[in-house]
Parts: structure tokens; C-alpha cells; sequence
């Protein structure tokens, strides 16, 4: 997956990150480097707690660092306040959740276009974004019905579509294959990495799903607080 270039999109400086319990602070990133260029594919791959979604949550500005320096897509995170952070998020950011997290009561098309909203487009840029995004994970015919009448894969695909459709020059995606099947879960991989090229953005995938590993440039390890390269 990805496209070559030498652009960084991504740098950790000395981040680390603890959480206070009454026992004392559970460092969970301990001082961690890390440099990912831009259009590449990262898988970060970790047991049930080791980190990894924490990771994902700093590179995406829904947490912030005990202390260390988190640079996204020319962004110094440490230094945006909230509202600032909030904005980063709705342009630069596109995620992807394990349970998908679409809303009930909206139709597919609808939950696509809720993660534009921000963005406050004119209405009918709005409505060709939806549908770009809906056809490029094959789900155009099942614009109008409502998450609980699509499968589980269909779903996923619907998540992928409402994050790519502003196409953020960032996709995060926290166990993407976790409640899907092997076959499902391999349909869905192929239909990220697809995306990933067709827009050149750069995809960090957390994941303990050791397939993920067979869809991405380079795969690291999370966990006892540190980050380590394994290809």
C-alpha cells in the first residue's frame, strides 16, 4: 500500500503518557520516537491494553501527552486548545472504530455525510462527497437503509466511507477487523488499502489481528511502554 515519499506526516518526540490511579501513575508510553512518512501504511500491533489505541488517540488529538511533543500533518498538537483540536480532527483526521460507531437513527448516506458537517461545505459539494465515498467502497446501492439492515462487513465499509469521505490527508483506524470475520475482516483490509492509494493519505492501523501485518509497509510493536520496529 502507500505511495513513496520522504515527507513526514507523522513524528513523536519523547511522548509519553500516564494515567493517575490511586496506587500511582500506569505509564502506558514511556519517552516513545517515532517518523512515519506520508502516504505509507502503519500497522501497530499490541495485546488488549498495551497501548496501541492510546497511541492512536494522541495522533488523532483526542488525548493529549503526560509530556513529549506529537507533530501530525504539520501540527503541534501540544499547542492547540480544545476548539483547536476539534477543528484539526474534522479536517485532517479520518478514523475508523472497531463497532463501527454509526448512528442507528441516520440512513448509510446520512452517516456519511454527518462527518462533514464541520466542515460546513456547500450543500451539494456535500451531497458529491457522499456519494464518491459511498461508491468507492461499493456501497452506493445500500445508501438509504439504516445500519441494522446492512452485515457487519457492509458496516465497516459505511465507517470507511464516512472517514474518507473529506479526504483527510490521515486515516486512523483502532482494530478495524476486530467483530468481523477472516473472510469479512480481509474484504474490509483490501477496501482501506484501496483508499489509502486512490488518496495518497498515510494509514495507522491498531490492531492485535496478526493479517493486518500481510496489508501494510511496516508493522511495529506496542506494548511495556515502548514502540519497536519489527519490519
Amino acid at each position: 500500500m502507500g505511495n513513496q515519499t520522504t515527507q513526514q506526516v507523522v513524528e513523536l518526540q519523547g511522548v509519553t503518557k500516564e494515567y493517575p490511579l490511586a496506587s500511582g501513575p500506569v505509564v502506558v508510553l514511556d519517552n516513545v520516537d517515532l517518523t512515519i512518512d506520508a502516504g505509507t501504511s502503519v500497522a501497530l500491533r499490541g495485546v488488549s491494553g498495551s497501548g496501541k489505541s492510546t497511541l492512536l488517540h494522541l495522533l488523532g488529538a483526542i488525548d493529549r501527552p503526560t509530556s513529549g511533543k506529537v507533530i501530525v500533518d504539520g501540527h503541534d498538537l501540544s499547542d492547540l486548545s480544545t476548539a483547536q483540536q476539534a477543528d484539526f480532527r474534522a479536517r485532517s483526521i479520518g478514523f475508523v472504530f472497531q463497532f463501527f460507531n454509526l448512528m442507528p437513527t441516520l440512513t448509510v448516506a446520512e452517516n456519511v455525510s454527518s462527518g462533514l458537517e464541520p466542515l460546513h461545505m456547500a450543500r451539494r459539494a456535500r451531497e458529491e462527497a457522499v456519494r464518491e465515498a459511498l461508491a468507492s467502497v461499493g456501497l452506493m446501492d445500500q445508501a438509504n437503509k439504516y445500519p441494522a439492515q446492512l452485515s457487519g462487513g457492509q458496516q465497516q465499509r459505511a465507517a470507511i466511507a464516512r472517514a474518507i469521505a473529506k479526504r483527510p490527508p490521515v486515516l486512523l483506524a483502532d482494530e478495524p477487523t476486530g467483530a468481523l470475520d477472516v473472510h469479512t475482516a480481509s474484504v474490509v483490509l483490501d477496501y482501506l488499502g484501496k483508499m489509502q492509494q486512490d488518496m495518497g493519505c498515510t494509514l495507522i492501523v491498531a490492531t492485535h489481528d496478526p493479517v493486518v501485518s500481510d496489508f501494510v509497509e511496516a508493522v511495529y510493536h506496542v506494548g511495556g511502554g515502548r514502540l519497536t520496529r519489527e519490519r
